[in-house]
């Protein structure tokens, strides 16, 4: 496997741009965990400048746009970026192992090419899959969480 060296910043913005959120108004969130504060961003700039501010710190990014300030899937207004997390089964509690990171990392890497394209990114415990979408408006949460549930089931079932 090649491994690519960037910049911060550029890992940032790559990852900004995968998201697609500049495809469709709406804010960004991004949420330092350990601290329990959230901010929402509207642009690549906010969104690189403020995640570099939060580097080290435990940050989780809203992977869909929102269409008002708020953090929880009610908030979603559409639909961007599909997301598969690849964790290893191991003890409640307990970190992965290098083996099972890797091993984490490779099967992703598979799923990845199965679905003809994607991001593969570590998630420290196992990895993300990254899947950019045309934007999907969110007008029934239910049935769209629904749809999404047995995609992502038949990806497990593969």
């Amino acid at each position: 496997m090649e491994t690519t060296t960037i910049n911060t910043e550029e890992l940032l913005s790559q990852q900004y741009d995968v998201l697609g959120h500049y495809l469709v108004d709406g804010f960004t969130e991004i949420r330092d965990i350990k601290n329990g504060r959230l901010w929402f961003v509207t642009n690549k700039e906010d969104f690189i400048n403020r995640a570099k501010e939060l580097l080290g710190s435990d940050i989780y990014v809203g992977v869909n746009s929102r269409r008002t300030e708020g953090g929880s899937s009610n908030d979603v207004g559409h639909i961007t970026c599909l997301v598969c997390d690849i964790d290893p089964v191991r003890e409640k509690g307990t970190g992965s192992t290098e083996e099972q990171l890797k091993a984490s990392v490779e099967l992703g890497t598979r799923i990845s090419r199965d679905l003809r394209g994607g991001i593969v990114v570590s998630s420290g415990s196992g990895c993300d899959i990254w899947l950019p979408v045309n934007p999907i408006a969110v007008e029934n949460l239910s049935e769209l969480t629904k749809s999404l549930k047995e995609w992502s089931d038949a990806i497990k079932n593969k």
